[in-house]
């Protein structure tokens, strides 16, 4: 690879940085580091390989563009610096903390913060007083990844602040702390005059539990916020003690909170959503009929196949294959015969097979009792399925089709088992010669 890497042309040397960042090896490193006077494209591309490869070699060479104007290669620096567990990154950030420039303060904020470095905690919270609005914003936005006390105050003097947009960071900060200090201060971000300060503290609601004083606040805001995007973030925001006002928002003539409302009947794994669902399968617009199927999907209950069942052997292939795609997240013996039904019909196959290998290990016990009254076709398609499975009982559902009387379900097998065998098992001798095949 090194080899071929100098010459190249500009576009041939970006793959070859990517491919040297995957393989890991260090000896790329000296052959990278001569291309970090290029364009910023390809300083970007190499100091993500960096962050790959893990070569404490090329640490000065990652804190020096952490300045850099443009903000591609200065998250690329940034991710290299915390991949590489450099004994002395926490001192020099604490010194970049202090620097001129604006870009190279951010940067190491991000830097310090994301590893939690006691020794720049001080830094840090000075930070979120600076008079540059971006670092300020930077650093209430990074505050939950520290341990300290100060956290909660500082989170709790910014919701106060004036700039609406350290109010909406220190909302969507929120949401990555303690439930029991988040509570009140997320009830104060709910009712702000600024829409994005309710967006965000919606958005972090959503991470945390809630009693029944937050559902009545996510109610009103779902059916009367003037803005949209809230009223959209409060219902993706609700669980399932919310399911009547979910239920109630996705009968909304607007489409996208519908469609939001759809989505969280699904989250809430409630056998309630389960008619709502069925109704919406049926709905004329196909946005909200595939999300209805997804959401029967993410119920994982078992009553949510019949509904699925007649969808994905039909003949409207974007929402046959949604509800494929939803039957293989539901581990269920009914899923596993819709999906052989669905195996009969060419076209199906590849999304019938990824949903055979999405159900894992739990799809196996069910196959095994099928496969030998299945047609020719199939069986081969339950082959690869179990290709993909790769674990121990797909392996011994392989080896019993070698018994298979077709010489083609035998030959397949095989070939699976050459490709996907468990180290240390034997594979059983195939019932005829290879000629037959």
């Amino acid at each position: 690879l090194l080899e071929r890497f100098e010459g190249s042309s500009a576009q041939k040397q970006l793959s070859f940085i990517d491919l040297c960042g995957r393989v890991a090896d260090r000896r790329s490193v000296q052959a990278l580091t001569t291309c970090l006077s290029k364009d910023d494209e390809t300083v970007a591309k190499v100091l993500e390989a960096f962050s790959r490869i893990c070569d404490s070699r090329v640490y000065d060479s990652a804190k020096a563009f952490l300045g850099h104007p443009n903000i591609q290669v200065r998250h690329s620096a940034i991710s290299a610096l915390t991949s590489l567990g450099h004994p002395d990154t926490a001192r020099d950030m604490e010194q970049c903390l202090q620097d001129a420039s604006s870009l190279v303060r951010e940067s190491a904020l991000k830097v310090a913060a994301y590893l939690g470095f006691p020794e720049c905690i001080d830094s840090i919270l000075n930070c979120c007083d600076s008079p540059d609005a971006r670092i300020r914003r930077t650093a209430i936005e990074h505050l939950p990844c520290l341990d300290d006390p100060r956290i909660v105050p500082q989170l709790e003097k910014a919701l106060a602040s004036e700039s609406t947009a350290i109010r909406s960071a220190a909302a969507g900060a929120l949401g990555e702390i303690e439930p029991q200090w988040a509570r009140p201060l997320l009830r104060q971000a709910l009712q702000d005059n600024d829409v994005w300060v309710r967006y965000f503290a919606l958005r972090s609601q959503a991470q945390i539990p809630y009693g029944p004083d937050t559902h009545a606040v996510l109610a009103a805001l779902a059916n009367g916020d003037p803005a949209m995007q809230v009223r959209i973030a409060a219902v993706e925001a609700m669980k399932l003690e919310s399911i009547t006002a979910i239920t109630d928002a996705s009968a909304s003539p607007d489409d996208d909170l519908a469609i939001a409302a759809l989505a969280a009947l699904g989250r809430t794994g409630h056998p309630d959503a389960i008619p709502v669902l069925a109704r919406a399968v049926n709905s004329p617009q196909e946005r909200k009929a595939i999300e209805a199927i997804r959401a029967l999907g993410n119920t994982g209950l078992e009553r949510a196949v019949a509904g699925l069942r007649r969808i994905a052997l039909g003949r409207n292939p974007l929402l046959a294959d949604a509800a494929i795609a939803a039957l293989g997240r539901l581990p269920f013996a009914e899923s596993v015969a819709v999906l052989l039904d669905a195996l009969e019909t060419p076209g199906k196959r590849p999304a019938s097979i990824a949903a055979l290998i999405s159900q894992g290990d739990s799809a196996v016990p069910f196959l095994a009792r099928r496969l030998q009254d299945l047609s020719l076709d199939v069986r081969l398609a339950v082959l690869e399925a179990l290709i993909g499975l790769r674990s121990q009982g797909a392996t011994g559902l392989l080896e019993s089709a070698l018994a298979d009387p077709e010489p083609a379900v035998r030959h397949a097998a095989l070939s699976a088992l050459a490709h996907n065998r468990h180290v240390g098992r034997q594979i059983r001798d195939a019932v005829g010669g290879e000629g037959d095949a």
